[in-house]
């Protein structure tokens, strides 16, 4: 269900454009994830997959309320589990959407403090991937995005240097990916 509703209507993956069905299938995912144990799950790979789905839900709801309740669901999932000890790529890309999510709601109230120790988090999940699968492409964007996002976080702090200093590893990492794959527009 997970995978049939990022194909029926994902944001920012290519998609069949049917939002209303992409909903649908994460609240299936959602429900079988639940029956299994959901948030008991001994399985903390059951726990990660429960939280990213609440999080991909959340992208579909209207009701800002629902939203955040969905978001500090994701909170409450993944909040114990050290994404070192889930050293896989897809565990530790979880992570990061979970993480940048919650980044993302605390941006919107402002809470640059909260923001940038929730982006911090995203970011060290990232760093993680990247260090198992160097060459992954995709990894290395989500980095490179996740070092811009902090860096604004943390200029609108104050802390120029430090934001620079994020910035200037953002275009390592987007130079690279252009120089293997030049072809690839959103690289």
């Amino acid at each position: 269900y997970r995978r049939l509703a990022q194909v029926q209507g994902m944001g920012g993956m290519p998609n069949l454009g049917d939002p209303q069905s992409a909903a649908r299938g994460y609240r299936e995912a959602a429900a079988l994830l639940e029956s299994i144990g959901g948030s008991t799950a001994r399985d903390p790979r059951e726990r990660i997959w429960l939280a990213e789905t609440y999080v991909r839900l959340g992208n579909y709801e209207s009701d800002p309320a629902r939203k955040k309740a969905l978001l500090q669901r994701s909170r409450d999932l993944i909040e114990g589990i050290a994404p070192e000890r889930h050293a896989g790529v897809v565990a530790l890309g979880t992570f990061n959407v979970v993480w940048g999510a919650i980044s993302n709601d605390q941006l919107a109230a402002k809470d640059f403090a909260a923001a940038e120790a929730s982006k911090r988090k995203a970011l060290t999940a990232t760093e993680a991937a990247l260090r198992l699968e160097p060459g992954n492409l995709d990894v290395s964007r989500n980095l490179s995005l996740n070092y811009k996002t902090l860096g604004a976080i943390i200029q609108t702090l104050g802390r120029h240097d430090e934001a620079l200093s994020l910035y200037e590893m953002a275009i390592v990492l987007d130079a690279d990916r252009v120089a293997r794959q030049p072809q690839q527009p959103l690289r």
